[in-house]
C-alpha cells in the first residue's frame, strides 16, 4: 500500500493503512488494517460542480475498491478530514471558472486544490500509462 504518508499527488487515490495481526483467542490470526488518512490526495473529474457528497462518495469509492482487493481483511476507515485533503481536479474548464467547479463552501475547507485540463494528447499518454 506504500507509504503511511501520503504527502504527494504521486500517491493518489490511496487508502493508507496501517496492520495488525490479531492473534487472540476471540479472533485467531486475523489481519486488521487500520487506516490513517494523513495528507490524502483524491482526483475527481468535473461532470458537475465538487461539493462534499461528491469529495465523500469519491473516498468511499476508493475505500471500496481497496476493500475488495483486501478479501478477509478488517479495514477499518478513518474520517475523512477536509482541512487535510487535496482534490485534484480534471476538467475541460479552464482555472478562471473555478467558481463553476468548486463549491464555495468546499474551496474554504479543503486544503488544496489543484485544476487539470484534460486535452486528447494526454488522455493517450495516459492510457498507454496504464498499459
Amino acid at each position: 500500500m506504500g507509504s503511511i504518508w501520503s504527502t504527494t499527488s504521486g500517491e493518489r487515490d490511496h487508502a493508507k493503512y496501517l496492520w495488525q495481526w490479531d492473534t487472540s483467542l476471540d479472533t485467531p490470526y486475523e489481519f486488521k488494517a487500520y487506516e490513517i488518512a494523513i495528507n490524502p490526495y483524491l482526483t475527481m473529474e468535473n461532470a458537475q460542480t465538487i461539493t462534499r457528497e461528491s469529495i465523500e462518495m469519491r473516498n468511499q469509492k476508493i475505500h471500496a475498491d481497496h476493500e475488495a482487493l483486501l478479501p478477509g481483511v478488517s479495514c477499518t476507515q478513518a474520517a475523512l478530514e477536509l482541512h487535510k485533503t487535496s482534490v485534484i481536479i480534471y476538467s475541460n474548464e479552464s482555472v478562471e471558472n473555478i467558481e463553476n467547479l468548486v463549491d464555495p463552501e468546499i474551496k474554504a475547507m479543503i486544503q488544496d486544490i489543484q485544476i487539470k485540463q484534460r486535452n486528447n494528447q494526454s488522455e493517450d499518454m495516459t492510457s498507454l500509462l496504464d498499459i
